[in-house]
């Protein structure tokens, strides 16, 4: 048994349950991300032509242990999407620092 299988076989699985009233999910074209000591904070937004603003639509606070492994898990969903679908290209301009909060747009 590879490394792998190993892990698979000594994860939990969990069954999630979607309540109904956010079951079809929200649409989010930016997210401000800011960080404590002790909590990631992720903010996804909208933004619609002819605004001058981001509406949040929802808030995820995360711990930072949680957050690095979400970053991770995320890291591997883009790469397998690439493997299928080919390189995502991103302007790397639109994301913008500050202090401790970063904006990607």
């Amino acid at each position: 048994m590879d490394e792998k299988e190993k892990e698979k076989k000594s994860s939990p699985q969990f069954m999630f349950e979607v309540d109904r009233t956010i079951e079809n999910g929200v649409y989010s074209n930016i997210v401000t991300i800011s960080h404590t000591r002790n909590e990631f904070l992720l903010d996804f937004a909208i933004i619609l032509p002819g605004k001058n603003g981001a509406k949040v639509l929802s808030r995820i606070f995360m711990n930072p242990a949680h957050a690095k492994q979400f970053m991770v898990a995320l890291g591997e969903n883009i790469k397998n999407y690439e493997d299928i679908y080919g390189e995502i290209k991103i302007d790397i301009k639109r994301s913008k620092v500050n202090g401790s909060t970063h904006t990607v747009h």
